[in-house]
Protein backbone atom coordinates (compact mmCIF):
# COMPACT_ATOMS: atom_id res chain seq x y z
CA UNK A 1 0.00 0.00 0.00
CA UNK A 2 2.89 2.19 0.99
CA UNK A 3 4.35 1.87 -2.67
CA UNK A 4 1.22 2.44 -4.34
CA UNK A 5 0.65 5.59 -2.25
CA UNK A 6 4.02 6.97 -2.84
CA UNK A 7 3.60 6.09 -7.12
CA UNK A 8 0.10 7.89 -6.84
CA UNK A 9 1.93 11.06 -4.72
CA UNK A 10 4.84 11.53 -7.51
CA UNK A 11 2.74 10.28 -10.53
CA UNK A 12 0.34 13.30 -9.52
CA UNK A 13 3.03 15.99 -8.44
CA UNK A 14 4.85 15.11 -11.27
CA UNK A 15 1.98 15.90 -13.79
CA UNK A 16 1.25 19.03 -12.15
CA UNK A 17 5.05 19.92 -12.49
CA UNK A 18 4.92 19.44 -15.69
CA UNK A 19 2.21 19.99 -17.57
CA UNK A 20 0.26 22.66 -15.27
CA UNK A 21 2.55 24.91 -12.74
CA UNK A 22 4.80 26.48 -15.84
CA UNK A 23 1.37 27.73 -17.50
CA UNK A 24 -0.69 28.43 -14.62
CA UNK A 25 -1.04 30.56 -11.59
CA UNK A 26 -2.90 27.79 -9.71
CA UNK A 27 -4.37 28.71 -5.99
CA UNK A 28 -5.08 25.19 -4.85
CA UNK A 29 -5.26 21.92 -6.46
CA UNK A 30 -8.84 20.08 -6.09
CA UNK A 31 -9.04 16.17 -6.18
CA UNK A 32 -11.69 13.42 -6.19
CA UNK A 33 -11.91 9.85 -5.70
CA UNK A 34 -10.98 7.48 -3.10
CA UNK A 35 -8.17 8.81 -2.78
CA UNK A 36 -9.30 11.72 -0.76
CA UNK A 37 -10.59 9.52 1.95
CA UNK A 38 -7.03 8.41 2.51
CA UNK A 39 -5.40 10.66 4.85
CA UNK A 40 -2.19 9.41 4.33
CA UNK A 41 -1.63 10.23 0.45
CA UNK A 42 -3.96 13.56 1.41
CA UNK A 43 -0.65 14.42 3.58
CA UNK A 44 1.84 13.33 1.34
CA UNK A 45 0.52 14.81 -1.69
CA UNK A 46 -0.57 18.37 0.49
CA UNK A 47 3.54 18.03 1.83
CA UNK A 48 4.43 17.48 -2.10
CA UNK A 49 2.36 20.67 -3.98
CA UNK A 50 3.41 22.70 -0.86
CA UNK A 51 2.86 25.80 -0.59
CA UNK A 52 -0.51 24.77 -3.21
CA UNK A 53 -2.98 23.96 -0.78
CA UNK A 54 -4.39 20.58 -1.76
CA UNK A 55 -8.57 20.11 -1.28
CA UNK A 56 -11.34 17.98 -1.67
CA UNK A 57 -13.59 18.56 -4.50
CA UNK A 58 -16.79 19.27 -2.24
CA UNK A 59 -15.21 22.18 -0.66
CA UNK A 60 -16.37 23.85 -3.84
CA UNK A 61 -20.06 22.82 -3.83
CA UNK A 62 -19.92 20.12 -6.10
CA UNK A 63 -20.55 16.78 -4.70
CA UNK A 64 -18.24 13.90 -4.96
CA UNK A 65 -21.21 11.77 -6.68
CA UNK A 66 -22.03 14.70 -9.10
CA UNK A 67 -18.75 15.15 -11.30
CA UNK A 68 -19.19 13.00 -13.38
CA UNK A 69 -22.53 13.76 -14.38
CA UNK A 70 -21.59 17.39 -13.99
CA UNK A 71 -18.74 17.04 -16.38
CA UNK A 72 -20.52 15.03 -19.21
CA UNK A 73 -23.69 18.42 -18.85
CA UNK A 74 -20.97 20.27 -19.58
CA UNK A 75 -19.54 18.41 -22.80
CA UNK A 76 -23.19 18.45 -23.86
CA UNK A 77 -23.70 22.31 -23.39
CA UNK A 78 -20.34 22.42 -25.70
CA UNK A 79 -21.69 20.35 -28.05
CA UNK A 80 -24.75 22.05 -28.58
CA UNK A 81 -23.46 25.53 -28.24
CA UNK A 82 -20.75 24.11 -31.30
CA UNK A 83 -17.68 25.39 -28.79
CA UNK A 84 -14.54 23.01 -29.58
CA UNK A 85 -14.13 21.64 -26.36
CA UNK A 86 -11.09 19.53 -27.36
CA UNK A 87 -7.45 20.12 -25.60
CA UNK A 88 -4.87 19.70 -28.87
CA UNK A 89 -2.04 20.53 -26.39
CA UNK A 90 -3.01 17.98 -24.32
CA UNK A 91 -3.87 15.06 -27.22
CA UNK A 92 -1.92 16.07 -30.23
CA UNK A 93 -4.60 17.07 -32.27
CA UNK A 94 -4.20 19.74 -34.76
CA UNK A 95 -7.18 22.06 -34.28
CA UNK A 96 -9.74 22.31 -31.79
CA UNK A 97 -13.20 20.87 -32.87
CA UNK A 98 -16.43 20.09 -31.73
CA UNK A 99 -16.91 17.22 -29.45
CA UNK A 100 -19.72 14.40 -29.77
CA UNK A 101 -22.34 13.63 -31.88
CA UNK A 102 -25.80 14.43 -30.99
CA UNK A 103 -28.32 11.34 -32.06
CA UNK A 104 -31.85 11.73 -31.71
Amino acid sequence: MATAVAFTVEATARAYERWLLPRFALEAVYVSGGGTRNPVLMERLTARLAPLPVRPLDVLGLPEGAKEAVCFALLANEHLSRTPANVPSATGAKRRVVLGKLTP
